[in-house]
C-alpha cells in the first residue's frame, strides 16, 4: 500500500488538531497517516532543494496552528487568572509546549561535607596541636 499523499484537505486537518493541541502522533492518526509521514513531510520543509509548494505549505500551517493553540491558552490562562484559575490551562500548556512553559528544574546547591568535631577542645587548643590541619587531613591514616 503507498503512503498518502499531501494535499490541501490533509494539511487543513492536520493544523486544525494542531491548533486543538494534539500532538503530532494523534493529528496524523486522525488524517489516517503515519506520524512518521508527517515528521518526515516536515523535514522536507527546512531542505534548501524541496520543489513540492505543499511541503512548505504544510510547515507554515503547522506552525501557524500551535502558534494559534499557544496563543489561545495564554489568554485562557490570563482570564481564569481573573476569575481565579489557572491550574488547567497552566497544566496543558506545561505538556504541550514544555520550551516555553515546562515547569523550571530546581538547581540543587552544591553538597558540602561537614565534619562534626565534639567540643573537648577550643578552636586555639585545635590549631595549637593540629596547626592549619582540617579535622579530615588530621585524621587521615
Amino acid at each position: 500500500m503507498a503512503g498518502k499523499k499531501l494535499c490541501v484537505e490533509v494539511i487543513r486537518k492536520l493544523a486544525q488538531y494542531t491548533s486543538e493541541g494534539l500532538p503530532h502522533d494523534s493529528a496524523a492518526a486522525l488524517c489516517d497517516i503515519k506520524e512518521k509521514t508527517l515528521l518526515g513531510w516536515l523535514a522536507r520543509a527546512k531542505r534548501d532543494d524541496e520543489k513540492d509548494p505543499l511541503i512548505y505549505q504544510l510547515a507554515f500551517a503547522m506552525h501557524k496552528a500551535h502558534a494559534n493553540f499557544v496563543h489561545r491558552n495564554v489568554n485562557n490562562i490570563d482570564a481564569a487568572g481573573k476569575a481565579g484559575n489557572v491550574k488547567a490551562s497552566q497544566w496543558l500548556l506545561e505538556k504541550r509546549d514544555e520550551k516555553n512553559f515546562g515547569k523550571l528544574e530546581k538547581e540543587e546547591a552544591p553538597v558540602s561535607k561537614v565534619i562534626v568535631v565534639p567540643a573537648v577542645m577550643s578552636i586555639d587548643e585545635w590549631k595549637e596541636k593540629h596547626g592549619d590541619k582540617s579535622p579530615t587531613e588530621a585524621n587521615a591514616p
